[in-house]
C-alpha cells in the first residue's frame, strides 16, 4: 500500500512537515520566529487549526486559542 499525504500549501506547515522528524523542537521554534513574521505564523496556526476541524476525528484535540478567534 502507498503511502500518500495530502498537498500543504502553506509555507510555514510545508517547512514544519518536512522539518520536524530532523531538528530539534526549540530550534525550530527559533528558525520559525526569526524567518517568518507573527502574522504569517497566525495565519498558519489557524490552516492548521481548521484542517485538524475539517478531519471529523472522534478523538478530540485539546483546546488551542487561535488568534483572532
Amino acid at each position: 500500500m502507498a503511502y500518500s499525504r495530502e498537498l500543504v500549501l502553506c509555507d510555514v506547515l510545508c517547512f514544519l512537515v518536512n522539518k520536524f522528524v530532523s531538528t530539534g523542537i526549540k530550534q525550530l521554534k527559533s528558525i520559525l520566529v526569526d524567518f517568518y513574521s507573527s502574522d504569517v505564523l497566525n495565519e498558519a496556526k489557524v490552516r492548521l487549526l481548521d484542517d485538524t476541524e475539517a478531519l471529523n476525528n472522534s478523538v478530540k484535540p485539546p483546546h488551542v486559542r487561535a488568534p483572532g478567534r
